[in-house]
């Protein structure tokens, strides 16, 4: 385990963004706390961060996450429509994703 001082010396070098300093397990702790839209969009920080939301232990995949917002009004959703959304998001993730050895990743799909 780093010293305080080796992280403080660290942290000095990074600048203002400490939070991207912290090891890539702590990372992956923050991100699992997120929703899955929320989590894959940290990968736009950096090129560290792209890799991140792929090395998550589970994910948990709700289709409110791929709906549209609903207009000031309401509106009946077309349940093809809706569906058709979700089918292709979760292959595009589930393709996406690299093969890697972990094969004990979970996915709970919501």
């Amino acid at each position: 385990m780093a010293s305080s001082r080796a992280i403080e010396e660290e942290l000095e070098t990074v600048g203002d963004d400490r939070i991207s300093a912290l090891p890539d397990d702590i990372l992956l702790q923050i991100l699992e706390r997120l929703d899955l839209p929320m989590a894959i969009r940290t990968s736009t920080l950096s090129r560290r961060w792209l890799q991140l939301p792929r090395l998550l232990s589970h994910l948990i995949i709700d289709i409110t996450h791929f709906m549209p917002a609903p207009p000031r009004r309401a509106v009946n959703f077309n349940v093809d429509q809706i569906m058709a959304a979700y089918t292709a998001a979760v292959n595009n993730l589930l393709l996406s994703s690299p093969s890697s050895s972990n094969s004990n990743t979970r996915r709970i799909i919501k």
